[in-house]
């Protein structure tokens, strides 16, 4: 049986976050590269589709995303973000991470300061790595501006993930509400 190098990747990925989650739960830790696929999102957020979610009052915040869609009906919703004024890097939107993560690569790219080794180590279908905590400052999905924190860093090559990293709930939850609209390629945060 053949299987679609996307779904490779996304059960890759769902096997890592699930061992991220064992061995990285610290829930009080918050959250040009190498692009496989464009960060560029290949539509502009409509004021209509951007006002979904919101509750009066709440600050609305659309950021645009690029929806890729696996012949085997996988789907990948990526982020643009910017780590200190540069990128855009494509990270990977996962609801399901309990932790953010960016690529090492990334991280000796930007000379991100390393604090030290994280509990545990990841491990996928494609590999295992030791993990490691990074200090990031100022960073954003697309406009939106996001909470400084500490990530995980580790080589996301090992894991067939070719993305700069992981848009996780630690940095999602952050926000009273997500709305990810895949039809018109939108992510709203409301807060």
């Amino acid at each position: 049986m053949r299987t679609c190098g996307r779904s490779r990747r996304l059960t890759g990925l769902l096997a890592l976050l699930v061992v991220a989650a064992v061995a990285c739960s610290d829930t009080n830790v918050p959250p040009e590269t190498r692009l496989a696929r464009s960060a560029t999102p290949s539509t502009t957020p409509s004021p209509a589709a951007a006002q979904s979610g919101c509750k009066p009052g709440e600050r609305n915040q659309p950021v645009a995303l690029n929806v890729v869609r696996g012949g085997d009906g996988s789907i990948i919703a990526l982020v643009p973000v910017y780590i200190d004024a540069r990128g855009p890097f494509s990270f990977t939107l996962d609801t399901g991470a309990s932790r953010s993560l960016v690529d090492r690569s990334v991280v000796r790219q930007l000379h991100l300061k390393i604090l030290g080794p994280a509990p545990g180590e990841l491990a996928g279908l494609f590999g295992s790595s030791k993990a490691q905590i990074v200090r990031v400052d100022r960073w954003r999905a697309g406009d939106v501006d996001l909470p400084a924190g500490d990530l995980l860093t580790a080589p996301l090559g090992n894991f067939g993930q070719s993305d700069a990293g992981l848009l996780g709930s630690d940095v999602l939850s952050r926000f009273h509400s997500v709305t990810i609209d895949y039809g018109n390629e939108l992510l709203v945060l409301c807060g």
